[in-house]
């Protein structure tokens, strides 16, 4: 303190130690006159540092008693003088004496007084000096969001019944700061305008820790007021796409989810995320955990995968990514039913998301031949399986989902499923889900629609389903006409089936690490079936390799659907496990051991494991060791030979 220059020295040296109201009140008003005199130049060569008023404030906070309430000129120069202080250095100094504050004492109001204060008069100036910036210590940056973010909690103890209309209050601070946080986006935009560097990663930060607090709801208006801002003025777009990238990724699912809940139309979202989804993790949130790992509340996730999709469609002409996406629900769809965590709430969730997805495809979409042929054979695998449940509910969509997709792609009478059912408020509101694509406006939301949708070269105009049945019919009136116009039809022989389906030129891998690439090519078959017929003879002829890809090749064997062509390996898979169980004893007996008894295989793979084990159970006698397992026990007990 004594290297402090003499005209703020002995003002602090009052207020350091006991004096009276008077004094301190003396002393205060010298240092602010401080402040004015360097502003006019009255003490030249002798700038005021920011210190001297954190160190006096300091002071003044550690002076606080019960006489003060009756000093209105005090509190209000103390007030004054919060606005000359570093603003991050009062906030903690306010933080450590709040805890050191006893409750119901006249310290205690003063200090919630002062905050309220700094809460009204003293953050949207730090907020604005933020966003002049160019550079934000990161650290210091977000220890001071971390303590602002959760003041409301902070104080919530130390309020009183009648402190109702008080800032300090949860909603009504975070609306107050998503107030400041604007203002300070206004500043930031003004910046912009005129060529200037300006910095939001103070802005994105303190946004992503609201959320986190679980209060994204309170400052969603923040967010949909800059969406809208973008719609036409591309310097707000570039804002509010350089605020979500400052915001931490942890926040961004609460963010994403009610912004899609609270938005009209979902191709706006691209005013904040971009059209291009450059960050994997915002990709991730989007496209996989938002439709696969959340159960929504209805009428809540009707709204999030029209908003979603509607984005999907809007980031490239070609809806790639929306088409991936639809592609994956419906292999979902046909994959995960049966499964023990398969709940009915899932399935509903899974198949609403899937009639939408239709609807957009078959009214805004052209859908080419080969990827209309993959989502007729998930589909097709997926009725499949639920026309065969015992619930009415999956049975239903199974049979909805089924007549979608089909006339989809096959607007032809002929050649759709058709199933009778009863038309009830269910079925007719589960139908009304295909046409949140094909209306201009669906609750006030509209989406948008390609210039391409006529059809184009090699692929599929899609109709609906009021036009379906009057195709057809043309069809098959056009045929009728032409039967007598076929004389300049020259004949073609058709070759023998068998010959047709064995006739491949893919050659049979040559490795055993090629042999297993081929069986995981899940879209490939007539690759996986040569790979498969290959597979005994790789094993003879590579031993050692077997040790080491022993449990990799046992899963891929056990996970294969023998349908359709794959029938014709499935001895070729039964003697590629029996080869690999004679190779490699020890790993494989340990995981067919475990593989026997669980829960997602059904009965047939477990019992050609089993049969597996009857070759050498000397060998494979360690499955199950010191599991004391079902294989252990009951089967070896009644086999006698053993």
């Amino acid at each position: 303190m004594s290297l402090l220059p003499k005209p703020w020295l002995a003002p602090l040296n009052v207020l350091a130690r006991q004096s009276s109201t008077e004094e301190i009140t003396r002393a205060i008003s010298d240092i602010l006159n401080l402040s004015s005199s360097s502003e006019s130049k009255s003490l030249p060569g002798i700038p005021v540092p920011v210190a001297v008023y954190d160190r006096a404030f300091i002071l003044l906070l550690e002076r606080v008693d019960a006489t003060w309430m009756d000093e209105s000129v005090l509190l209000t120069r103390c007030e004054d003088l919060m606005r000359l202080c570093d603003p991050m250095e009062i906030f903690f100094t306010l933080l450590d004496i709040l805890k050191k504050c006893r409750t119901e004492t006249a310290q205690l109001d003063i200090i919630m007084r002062l905050i309220s204060h700094y809460v009204n008069c003293c953050l949207d100036v730090y907020l604005m000096e933020t966003s002049n910036a160019t550079t934000v210590d990161v650290e210091t940056t977000e220890e001071f969001v971390q303590c602002l973010a959760s003041l409301p909690d902070r104080v919530a103890p130390f309020l009183k019944e009648n402190d109702t209309k008080s800032v300090l209050l949860r909603s009504s601070f975070i609306r107050h700061l998503s107030g400041i946080i604007h203002q300070g986006l206004c500043h930031a935009h003004d910046r912009v305008k005129s060529s200037k560097d300006t910095s939001l990663t103070f802005f994105g930060r303190l946004i992503g820790k609201i959320v986190a607090n679980g209060q994204c709801d309170l400052i969603l208006p923040l967010l949909l007021k800059l969406i809208n801002d973008g719609d036409n003025d591309f310097v707000w777009r570039r804002i509010a796409q350089q605020l979500f990238r400052n915001i931490p990724a942890r926040s961004y699912e609460s963010l994403l989810l009610g912004l899609l809940c609270a938005l009209e139309d979902g191709g706006q979202l691209t005013h904040l995320v971009g059209c291009k989804m450059d960050d994997p993790q915002v990709e991730l949130v989007l496209t996989k955990r938002l439709i696969f790992n959340r159960i929504l509340p209805s009428p809540k996730d009707v709204t999030v995968y029209r908003n979603l999709f509607g984005f999907l469609c809007a980031l490239d002409d070609e809806a790639s990514k929306f088409k991936e996406v639809a592609e994956g629900l419906l292999e979902s769809w046909a994959t995960v039913y049966g499964q023990s965590y398969m709940a009915i709430e899932y399935e509903m969730s899974l198949t609403k998301a899937i009639l939408i997805a239709v609807g957009i495809l078959r009214t805004c979409i052209p859908v080419e031949l080969s990827f209309g042929q993959k989502l007729l054979k998930f589909t097709l695998r997926g009725v499949e399986k639920r026309l065969s449940s015992t619930d009415g509910k999956v049975r239903l969509n199974g049979m909805l989902v089924g007549e979608a997709v089909t006339r989809m792609i096959q607007p032809s009478p002929d050649n759709f499923l058709k199933f009778d059912y009863a038309e009830d408020n269910e079925t007719i509101s589960l139908k009304q889900l295909l046409e949140c694509g094909a209306s201009d406006s669906i609750n006030g939301s509209t989406l948008k629609r390609p210039q391409w949708e006529k059809t184009k070269t090699g692929l599929v105009e899609p109709l609906s389903f009021e036009r379906a049945d009057a195709a057809g019919k043309a069809q098959v009136s056009a045929e009728v006409e032409e039967l007598d116009s076929d004389d300049d039809l020259v004949p073609y022989s058709i070759p023998p089936e068998s010959s047709v389906r064995t006739k491949t030129t893919i050659g049979q891998p040559k490795y055993l690490q090629d042999c297993y690439e081929g069986l995981c090519k899940r879209d490939d078959v007539v690759r996986r079936l040569v790979c498969l017929k290959a597979l005994p003879g790789l094993l003879t002829r590579q031993p050692d390799l077997v040790q080491h890809m022993a449990v990799d090749l046992l899963k891929i064997l056990l996970g294969m659907e023998l349908e359709g062509s794959l029938r014709e390996g499935r001895a070729d898979r039964y003697a590629s496990l029996v080869a690999i169980t004679m190779q490699s004893p020890k790993d494989a007996g340990s995981f067919l051991g475990g593989e026997v008894i669980a829960r997602n295989y059904g009965i047939g793979v477990r019992l050609e494991i089993l049969s597996v084990g009857s070759h050498r159970p000397r060998d494979v006698i360690a499955w199950g060791r010191g599991k004391r397992s079902f294989f252990n026990f009951r089967f070896f007990a009644q086999r006698p030979n053993v």
